[in-house]
């Protein structure tokens, strides 16, 4: 089904970079799920995976802009130090 779908579209089934099947978008579903926020164990269910293990470590996948997000989420150095300089005044 998904064959007669992608030629209607005009999209090729199998290019250079590999095959799209229904796995294809399966990693797709869940990595733009966890890209979005999505707790794991919710897209452990939207998945309707028995584990979490086979969620997050076979069907998501982060790159090197989603790593560098993630570090630029961190606090600075400053705003530790003004947060432990204020706790230390109780």
């Amino acid at each position: 089904m998904l064959r007669i779908d992608l030629d209607a579209a005009g999209i090729a089934y199998t290019t250079d970079d590999g095959i799209a099947d229904f796995h294809s978008l399966r990693h797709s579903f869940i990595s733009n799920l966890v890209s979005g926020g999505v707790h794991p164990k919710l897209a452990q269910q939207l998945a309707r995976h028995s584990s979490i293990t086979l969620t997050m470590d076979r069907y998501s996948h982060v790159g090197l802009l989603d790593m560098t997000a993630a570090l630029e989420s961190l606090p600075t150095v400053s705003a530790l130090l003004f947060i432990a300089n204020f706790l230390a005044e109780f």
